[in-house]
């Protein structure tokens, strides 16, 4: 029980919003818009380690361990028997 859980938890959930918020913030929001508001508010000059980090390492991180999760899936088996698609489903 505790794999299912830790296969089909908020693991991957969270993982999902976590992409989808990097991607919206750096690249539909804009990086130097979310730079700005950080400056603003910090005080701070953001340097260009946190630009280059914000804007294509973090993003392409996390869609390349996304696509290697997919090519690398395989469906939960218990006592060798496979779990019916219906439940994987929910």
């Amino acid at each position: 029980m505790i794999t299912l859980v830790d296969n089909f938890g908020a693991g991957f959930v969270i993982y999902i919003m976590v992409t989808l918020e990097v991607i919206g913030i750096a690249w539909i929001y804009g990086l130097s818009n979310f730079c700005h508001d950080v400056e603003f508010m910090l005080k701070v000059k953001i340097g260009w380690y946190w630009r280059l980090c914000w804007g294509f390492i973090v993003p392409i991180s996390l869609i390349s361990i996304f696509v290697y999760t997919f090519i690398n899936y395989s469906t939960l088996t218990h006592n060798g028997h496979d779990f019916p698609t219906v439940a994987l489903g929910i």
